[in-house]
């Protein structure tokens, strides 16, 4: 329940502080005085999106706070809990628009968004006027015929919910991913072509520096042979021209000289003649290993060959065409992983339209019995506020496809008077007739809406007489269960009230100032005379609005005799 508004430079409201009690509070005032301006300051506080064409011209920035009892249903604690919001039996809530376009929302004091508002909002204050969107809107009208469901039904609407997600999920993900299996099964075979490609050439055992060496000299073989004996002969001591037949005379020369000076170093030449014989030695075994063998050649020639096949295709060192594999393996691994994945969201994909088809089903069936509830229950009230000819109908018909909550078409229509066709709610010309018919429908729903606080704005527009009369009853029959406050121009409303709040406006320096105030029972009935006689303040006028004060209470005193209001 709302328990106190303040509210700072909107709009013509300079400074204002008010009190909300409880039950039927009427607010009535003259035309542009700032009703429609306290209604928009509520608005602001349930969630509505700010327009800082509303800030006070002169000043820099609105301020709005409201002070409610906490509500104490599950659903609203665990909104609390999750946005981190502790709050005792009473919280407030403000909004700061600034000219800069800054807007500050707290709870508490504690800042949040104004999303986290927005959830807030309908538990606390639901602001209407004789066009509620929700009623007139066709795509809001079936969750409000939702609230009705059994809890089994929310249940199974919950999980509805749930596997048509998931069906839309996976819709996306094989209209994203569904392959063409001919082109996938194309690039798998290459893929796998160059896989073997690369594989039969073994490069983790190939050492490719020593292949390119050993085909090279397989390539030179002859060339290597012819160059090897010549170089032997050459060193060879057997015959008279080689390397060894020119060291003897230095070997004869220096052992003279070491015969005479003992110092002489005769020794490293002993060492090189000892090395040269070595090296003989290992140039003979050098030339018998070169044989020549075509066949190897061959297999040499091929492994080079693929080699440079390798290298010109997928990279010029070893390390880079083992990347390109690892590359190549694992697209064919992902192309593996989607043709299974997409295979497995396909047989999934069967299993939840089937659960989805079902549960739309069993909702469809439960729609269509609550609907006829409603149905009598609206018609009800319809007879209570003098539209006995009136015909009200939820058309809760099968739609083409299904859909985020069913496979319904949901749609309030309205018969005003017989012979007429049954029409869409927002087709409804009279407003008169609308206003009655929104009320009617509104206090069957508002059986089930979270709201403490419900505000009507001039529902009664257009609505006079027996019929007006019966709409003061409805609003305070309602009031019996909730908060209303009710902006009206009706005197059969207005003296309905609990309690009543007059609006007014006064000029000063050239500025317009809102002024309200909380009206007596005096007051209240000079206001009254004033509603009653068009703003000409009259005698008999006078005894009306006295009269009629007397027969209100009266009638509220029978309805509320032997019970208690709910204190919210």
């Amino acid at each position: 329940m709302l328990l106190e508004v303040r509210i700072q430079n909107l709009a013509i409201i300079d400074t204002l502080q008010l009190k909300i009690p409880e039950g039927l509070v009427v607010i009535s005032g003259e035309t542009g005085a700032g009703k429609s301006i306290l209604l928009h300051a509520l608005g602001l506080l349930s969630g509505n999106r700010a327009n800082r064409q509303m800030i006070r011209t002169g000043t820099d920035a609105l301020y709005v706070e409201g002070l409610f009892t906490t509500p104490t249903t599950p659903a609203f604690q665990e909104i609390l809990q999750e946005l981190g919001l502790q709050c005792g039996p009473q919280f407030s809530i403000s909004r700061t628009i600034m000219q800069n376009g800054r807007s500050i929302i707290r709870v508490d004091g504690i800042q949040i968004s104004l999303v986290d508002l927005q959830r807030i909002g309908p538990f606390l204050i639901d602001v209407y006027g004789q066009n509620d969107r929700n009623l007139l809107d066709a795509s809001k009208q079936a969750s409000l015929l939702d609230t009705f469901l059994s809890e089994e039904g929310k249940n199974l609407l919950a999980s509805y919910v749930k596997d048509y997600e998931n069906l839309k999920k996976i819709d996306r993900f094989l209209a994203a991913n569904r392959p063409d299996e001919q082109a996938i099964e194309r690039e798998k075979d290459l893929l796998l072509y160059e896989i073997d490609e690369i594989a039969s050439f073994d490069l983790e055992n190939t050492d490719v520096d020593m292949l390119l060496q050993e085909h090279t000299r397989a390539l030179h073989t002859e060339e290597i042979e012819e160059k090897t004996m010549k170089l032997l002969t050459m060193i060879s001591n057997d015959r008279e021209t080689s390397l060894f037949d020119f060291l003897y005379p230095i070997e004869s020369t220096g052992n003279a000289l070491s015969r005479i000076d003992e110092a002489f170093p005769t020794e490293t030449f002993v060492e090189a003649q000892e090395l040269l014989r070595d090296y003989q030695s290992q140039v003979e075994s050098y030339l018998r290993t070169i044989e020549t063998d075509p066949e190897h050649l061959q297999i040499l020639n091929e492994k080079v060959e693929l080699w440079t096949k390798l290298q010109r295709k997928y990279g010029q060192t070893k390390e880079e065409i083992l990347d390109y594999d690892l590359q190549l393996k694992e697209r064919l691994h992902a192309l593996d992983a989607l043709t299974k994945k997409v295979l497995k969201y396909e047989q999934e994909r069967v299993k939840i339209t089937k659960s989805v088809q079902e549960k739309g089903d069993l909702l469809f069936a439960e729609r269509k019995t609550i609907a006829q509830e409603i149905d009598r229950k609206v018609q009800n009230r319809l007879q209570f506020l003098k539209m006995e000819k009136a015909k009200f109908q939820i058309d809760v018909s099968e739609s083409e496809n299904y859909h985020g909550s069913g496979k319904d078409s949901i749609v309030f229509r309205l018969q005003p008077n017989p012979g007429l066709a049954m029409k869409p709610l927002h087709e409804i010309a009279s407003g008169g007739e609308l206003s009655r018919v929104m009320l009617a429908i509104r206090s069957v729903f508002l059986e089930t809406l979270p709201s403490y606080t419900v505000v009507f704005d001039e529902i009664d527009a257009g609505v006079s007489g027996y019929a007006a009369q019966a709409m003061a009853e409805q609003l305070y029959l309602l009031s019996q269960h909730m908060q209303i406050i009710a902006v009206t121009h009706m005197p059969q409303l207005a003296s309905m009230g609990d309690s009543h709040i007059y609006i007014s406006k006064t000029t000063e320096e050239n500025q317009t100032k809102s002024k309200i105030q909380t009206l007596d029972t005096a007051m209240r009935s000079t206001e009254l005379s004033r509603m009653i006689s068009a703003n000409h303040e009259t005698e008999s006028a006078l005894v009306q609005a006295k009269t009629l004060l007397e027969n209100q209470s009266q009638w509220k005193e029978e309805q509320t005799h032997g019970t208690e209001r709910k204190n919210h």
